[in-house]
């Protein structure tokens, strides 16, 4: 039994360091992508991409050459019964990234703020951080699984507790 707590402490502080290291990456994607020029917006979903290639490369063991999908979406304002081209979005990967004139003109320099994180330390950090999570889920899982197993439901005790058996409630 302190096997689960134990794992699960441990567990619990690596998720937390996950969490944040994920947070600040995505504050460096912003501040990174704000130095890219005449962008009007860069929007909350501006890292969803790159955090997805991320999550790619954890779940396949050899992860094939992955590019961006981009695409450029017009904003229309409705002025005097006519819609007006307002803004082009850069579209990645179905997540709107930027808004600006000329949107299109920042796909090369997003495509290499994606492969700069995907052979950054960050990066590797973030994933080995992730496969560790995992492992210490299946370590708890078959814990509890065990804890399940040893318990007589039938007679309403519990086989862990030591001495005489106990009623559970």
């Amino acid at each position: 039994m302190p096997t689960l707590w134990r794992n699960y402490a441990i567990w619990d502080n690596k998720l937390k360091e996950y969490i944040n290291g994920c947070e600040k990456l995505m504050r460096d994607i912003e501040e990174e992508a704000g130095k890219w020029g005449k962008i009007r917006r860069v929007t909350e979903s501006l890292s969803e991409p790159i955090l997805k290639r991320l999550h790619e490369k954890v779940v396949k063991e050899e992860p094939k050459a992955h590019t961006h999908r981009f695409e450029k979406r017009v904003e229309y304002i409705n002025v005097e019964g006519s819609p007006v081209p307002e803004f082009e979005m850069l579209v990645v990967d179905g997540s709107k990234t930027n808004e600006a004139n000329d949107a299109l003109a920042y796909e090369g320099q997003y495509q290499a703020l994606s492969d700069q994180v995907m052979g950054s330390e960050v990066g590797a950090s973030l994933i080995n951080q992730y496969k560790d999570l995992k492992t210490l889920e299946l370590k708890i899982h078959e814990s509890l699984r065990g804890i399940l197993l040893r318990r007589d439901y039938i007679m309403y005790t519990c086989k862990l507790c030591p001495g005489q058996a106990k009623l559970l409630r």
